[in-house]
């Protein structure tokens, strides 16, 4: 437990969810199931749990141990349901669900009457464990909530009513937020794990830091590309740094921020990046859904099914089975929700192979998931886009990097889907602040783009609360303008106009040079040269968000002088060379008379 409060990630609390764990009986034979209801009371500084244990016996039961979910426990009491005590002792455990290893307390309960049939005792206790967080977030991670007995149960949890909104969370049976005390009911059932893990955060920012290797196994010179963290509909980017610098930034039609780096052959190069991300927790309103025939043109490149998201008739019929066209976000949720009807999770670092195979083959990691997910929607002319990105924790994936899909509806946006998150955490038709995104792939172009690359991102949050209504900084210190003519010849010079984006986020709205500029990345800049005739030149202006700036023509006369100099030495050389013929020929001509 100690492992994921240490990491203070606003997803630790998931991990324990998505890998397997065995759990084992306590009890000194077969004869007694068990049912635990759990009363969960959360304050800032710790949790208060009432554990009341159902006892269903057909024989003796002399000792049992619980296990409590967390390390340490104070005012412990274990009582029988009339109020008499039971005795108890205490040890340290460590158990694991999975590859997460967890420290916790046991009671080993001692009974000191037979008991048979069905009858009750209550196991009470206090700690400040269980809650971590940062900034305004709130984490909850509560394992082992069967007592490591295999046994059913159902916990009522109350928070705090001003705590900020629930991230992902579990399937939630019910929930009353009407009051200043939030109350939940999660069912054991619903989960493979007796884990409560909740997390509460609006928005959350990321230190992002990556580092990309690239090696040009070619033997002629290339250029090859290393993709930034990207403004999405969720998330938006401040790149810090990177070293080294690219030989250019560009944005290509997803949004993708690519630094550009020129590689000679057998070259290898490291890149490192640091950047901030602040990610925002959406909840779709899917009231405003409208049907397939509002999808506009732009996004018919969204829906192609080629490459690894080519159609097949099984893919059309399980997407079909789930599919309103006159509610493209309904769809969009119902299709997404389905998906664990035809695969299963089998864990990642699988091959990647065509979404048909995948459906085929009934097993997928993350990466089958969202292309058999992608394929499935634009199989149904649904825009939709694989994300690659990072998330809390690594334990989670065993690895930061995780996929996921958006898909576009008319009438609410682009929307976050994740069937793996969603499984677990009742997320559909949500976005959180666990992940930050670094590359939408659209086409088969990004493939190799992603083969090549050799990544690791790590993720830590910043300790500081999110700020709103950040001021966006004004033009003329987000934008540098140019405005140079070299003159060549008297008359006759290359103008020079350029604008660039010197601050790491990126800009969108611009307009340079009487046309549009479109957005720009960060580091990226946008130039043009003509041939000019004359002296008389105008002045440059550029637009962001209607802020104007305009920069006057600077004129450069070096070239001029240059070639002037270039010129002089000619003619110098020239004449040189006629009166050293002059004087070979006169002094030819005295000795032959």
């Amino acid at each position: 437990m100690k492992y994921l409060i240490v990491a203070v990630s606003a997803l630790v609390v998931f991990s324990a969810v998505f890998i397997s764990g065995s759990l084992t009986a306590r009890a000194e034979d077969s004869n007694h199931t068990f049912n635990i209801t759990h009363g969960v009371n959360i304050s800032d500084s710790g949790v208060e749990i009432e554990q009341r244990v159902r006892v269903n016996s057909s024989g003796s039961l002399e000792s049992l141990e619980v296990a409590l979910p967390v390390e340490s426990a104070s005012d412990i009491e274990a009582e029988y349901s009339d109020g008499s005590t039971i005795p108890f002792s205490t040890v340290k455990k460590q158990s694991a669900v999975g590859n997460v290893e967890f420290e916790h307390t046991a009671l080993v309960l001692d009974f000191p009457r037979e008991r048979d049939g069905q009858w009750d005792f209550v196991v009470s206790f206090t700690s400040d464990e269980g809650i971590s967080g940062f900034g305004d977030s709130r984490i909850v991670l509560l394992p082992f909530l069967d007592g490591r007995l295999g046994a059913d149960w159902i916990a009522n949890v109350s928070v705090p009513g001003d705590w900020p909104l629930l991230n992902y969370r579990p399937t939630l049976r019910s929930a009353d937020v009407a009051s200043d005390v939030r109350r939940f009911q999660v069912h054991g059932d619903d989960y493979r794990h007796p884990v409560l893990a909740l997390s509460f955060s609006t928005a959350t920012k990321h230190e992002a830091k990556g580092v990309h290797t690239l090696r040009n196994d070619s033997f002629l010179p290339r250029t090859m590309r290393v993709p930034l963290p990207l403004d999405t509909h969720s998330q938006s980017v401040s790149i810090e740094s990177i070293e080294p610098r690219p030989s250019r930034m560009s944005l290509d039609r997803d949004g993708n921020v690519l630094a550009h780096y020129y590689m000679w052959p057998w070259q290898t190069k490291t890149v490192e990046y640091e950047a901030v991300v602040a990610v925002e927790q959406l909840r779709y309103d899917g009231s405003g859904s409208e049907g397939l025939e509002e999808i506009a043109d732009e996004f018919a490149h969204f829906t192609l099914n080629e490459g690894h998201w080519a159609t097949s008739e099984a893919i059309e019929n399980y997407a079909s089975e789930h599919m309103d066209s006159d509610d493209v976000y309904g769809s969009i949720l119902n299709i997404s929700e389905s998906i664990f009807e035809h695969l299963e999770y089998i864990g990642d670092d699988v091959p990647r192979s065509s979404a048909s195979e995948v459906l085929d083959s009934g097993e997928a990691d993350a990466q089958g998931f969202a292309d058999v997910l992608t394929a499935a929607l634009r199989s149904q002319d649904i825009p939709a886009r694989v994300v690659h990105g990072s998330v809390y924790p690594s334990a989670a994936l065993h690895d930061e990097r995780h996929i996921w899909v958006e898909a576009y509806a008319p009438g609410v946006g682009w929307v976050n889907l994740d069937p793996l998150w969603a499984r677990f955490f009742g997320s559909s038709g949500a976005s959180g602040v666990d992940r930050v995104a670094w590359l939408v792939e659209s086409d088969d172009g990004y493939a190799s783009l992603l083969a090549g690359l050799e990544s690791s991102i790590a993720l830590d949050p910043v300790e500081s609360d999110i700020e709103e209504d950040e001021d966006v900084a004004p033009a003329e210190e987000a934008l540098r303008l140019n405005n140079t003519a070299y003159m060549v010849l008297p008359g006759l010079s290359v103008w020079s106009r350029s604008i660039e984006n010197t601050g790491g986020t990126t800009l969108d709205n611009i307009s340079f040079d009487g046309g549009s500029a479109g957005s720009l990345a960060p580091m990226q800049a946008v130039e043009k040269r003509t041939w000019q005739v004359g002296f008389s030149l105008d002045n440059v202006s550029a637009t962001m968000d209607e802020e104007e700036m305009d920069r006057e023509v600077v004129m450069r006369w070096w070239p001029m002088i240059g070639v002037g100099v270039i010129l002089l030495a000619l003619c110098v050389l020239q004449f040189y060379r006629w009166r050293r013929r002059y004087y070979i020929r006169k002094r030819l001509g005295h000795t032959g008379s």
